[in-house]
């Protein structure tokens, strides 16, 4: 017959063992949640938020398969369509008129670059074949029509229009595969909530990018818990521009406003927060042929100074010494180009990497 003493000590002894599977578990499972970073991808519309995602799949996936870059194929040639359709409506904004050297020996209204224009206007499909691509070709070739892309910086022109405009051929042939440039420069609004993992350093990432637009942001909430990081990306380029969904707010003030109000939630109190100024391609070579101080003018330093207005920029973007809460890393980029990004995110991965050591003594 057992002991009374043997059993109460093989209880306790059992209850011990049980005791220390589940703090061995726990253990486990707060290792592996540090070693899960979850990179929340912000900013307002066509800031390059999604170029950036697509940039990760370069460097850190293995690229885009076959299967892939065919459906980007129907983008693209959207994006032809309602590039030359922009451009036909600023035409007309602007009071633009059609110049081509050839329209003194046409002789039919059928000829003219306005009948194509009808065309093209009116066209809602994405199949670059003609007449639609003929007709897309005598526009593009129009002296006026080159007048007006070269005012693109009036009405904010996307800027993968010249890219595709200038080799239609290209695109419409049959046997056409996007190339990564192709495929970086897509304008397509981000509808929703799209995720993109890899993993780096031993660490799984994972990469949340929403809709940028006003009516996309009410989504974001979803995403705000067990944040490591947010990455919120400013198009600086876009200065002097308005915002589509509302005509009378600044493109750049926007981007401001949001980012100030997000970096002062609860929510990400315990995040890393990182800045991307983007395109600063394109905002160097505005500010090198435009008079910046016309757009700013609490702007002091020398006219056509890349750097002096970059500079100037980035202090406008963030928050006053005495309102930030948290540190701030930031960097210029330039989403399109991939050896930019993967020097910039080298260095992001090391933040966020010693962010998590520090809050994960156990990492």
């Amino acid at each position: 017959m057992a002991c009374c003493g043997c059993f109460e000590m093989s209880e306790e002894r059992q209850g011990r063992l049980t005791h220390e599977a589940i703090e061995e578990k726990l253990r486990w499972e707060k290792k592996q949640a540090c070693r899960e970073l979850k990179l929340l991808i912000l900013g307002t519309g066509e800031a390059g938020k999604s170029t950036f995602i697509r940039q990760m799949q370069i460097i850190h996936g293995n690229g885009f398969t076959a299967t892939e870059r065919l459906k980007y194929i129907q983008m693209i040639h959207q994006n032809v369509f309602t590039a030359m359709q922009g451009l036909i409506k600023e035409m007309e904004q602007l009071n633009i008129p059609y110049d081509s050297a050839e329209n003194k020996h046409r002789r039919s209204k059928f000829e003219h670059p306005q009948y194509y224009a009808h065309l093209v206007r009116d066209y809602d499909e994405n199949v670059l074949t003609d007449p639609y691509l003929s007709a897309l070709k005598i526009l593009w070739s129009d002296l006026g029509i080159q007048n007006c892309c070269a005012r693109g910086r009036d009405y904010h022109l996307p800027e993968s229009a010249k890219h595709y405009l200038n080799d239609l051929d290209r695109l419409a042939d049959g046997n056409y595969v996007p190339t990564d440039e192709d495929i970086l420069l897509v304008r397509w609004p981000t509808n929703g909530i799209r995720e993109y993992s890899f993993r780096a350093d031993g660490l799984h990432y994972r990469m949340i990018d929403v809709g940028g637009q006003r009516t996309e942001r009410r989504k974001w909430i979803h995403c705000f818990e067990c944040v490591t990081s947010i990455i919120f990306i400013s198009a600086i380029s876009e200065f002097g521009q308005k915002l589509k969904e509302s005509e009378d707010v600044s493109r750049i003030d926007e981007s401001k406003s949001l980012f100030w109000m997000l970096i002062s939630l609860h929510w990400f109190k315990d995040a890393s927060i990182i800045l991307f100024l983007n395109k600063i391609d394109l905002f160097e070579k505005r500010v090198l042929s435009e008079n910046f101080a016309e757009y700013f003018p609490d702007y002091t330093g020398p006219l056509r100074n890349a750097e002096a207005a970059r500079d100037f920029m980035l202090q406008k973007i963030l928050p006053p010494n005495e309102e930030q809460k948290m540190k701030i890393y930031w960097h210029f980029t330039n989403a399109t180009n991939t050896k930019n990004i993967k020097v910039v995110f080298a260095a992001v991965r090391h933040a966020v990497l010693e962010k998590t050591i520090k809050d994960c003594p156990m990492f």
